[in-house]
């Protein structure tokens, strides 16, 4: 019998988490998927925690206590924002930086890996697929 598009999709979730976790820690890097996940959004420089928690789809709460764990390993620092001193600016420090090209690296090689047999045209037909159940699910959910 074969899997429903919910069984696939969380298989290949599970997999990928996985293999990012194991890949992360033979790469030396002990941070949790979460962690990465946050770094990986602060490529653009000068975010602020509530437009990281959007793009995530994670409450503030939980983006503020990774961010917190990232100031205190010394992958990130808070400047206060020029012009909502409410919030504070998010900067990627020279660490930072360099363990986001790390994981740039090996996601890059691990998406390859996923891809293998499959022509670009199916991935491409994939990922728009996925924005397209992505967008129904959320449009369900407002």
């Amino acid at each position: 019998m074969q899997d429903s598009i919910g069984e696939s999709l969380h298989k290949l979730i599970h997999s990928y988490k996985s293999t990012l976790r194991e890949t992360a820690i033979q790469s030396g890097i002990k941070l949790p998927v979460g962690h990465i996940r946050l770094l990986k959004s602060l490529k653009k420089e000068g975010c602020i925690a509530k437009a990281v928690a959007t793009q995530l789809c994670l409450d503030k709460s939980q983006v503020t206590r990774v961010i917190n764990d990232l100031v205190e390993r010394g992958y990130l620092t808070k400047e206060r924002h020029p012009t909502n001193h409410r919030s504070s600016l998010l900067i990627l420090t020279h660490s930072g930086k360099t363990l986001l090209d790390d994981i740039q690296t090996f996601e890059k090689t691990i998406s390859q890996e996923m891809a293998i047999g499959l022509t670009d045209q199916q991935v491409d037909q994939f990922i728009q697929i996925a924005d397209t159940m992505r967008h129904n699910l959320e449009q369900t959910n407002d």
